[in-house]
């Protein structure tokens, strides 16, 4: 999964996926957003950071057919808060519970 940031590398991860943080553009994200309410900081990546096509290749080839890594799982498991596989039994009891659903 190549992203800049987007919430699918949670799931990505979540699946079993290694994640590449594609940042070439980070800069430009920084200056449109406040950067306290961006999670666009390196303790909160649980994958590889590239900023250039040369970095992309080489961490495509190491990444392609290896399993994550144990310290970008730890980062995910900080940051993620339910692993049990029942998020969406979870979300209808949020929606049910604050009358969302009848």
């Amino acid at each position: 999964m190549i992203t800049d940031f987007s919430s699918i590398a949670y799931d990505a991860f979540y699946r079993g996926s290694n994640v590449i943080f594609w940042w070439k553009g980070k800069s430009n994200h920084l200056g449109r957003y406040n950067v306290n309410d961006l999670m666009l900081r390196e303790e909160f990546i649980f994958g590889d950071i590239v900023y250039n096509r040369f970095e992309l290749a080489n961490i495509l080839e190491r990444c392609y057919n290896s399993k994550q890594r144990g310290e970008f799982s730890k980062v995910y498991r900080g940051i993620v808060r339910f692993s049990d596989g029942r998020n969406t039994e979870r979300l209808i009891e949020f929606l049910e519970r604050d009358g969302w659903l009848y």
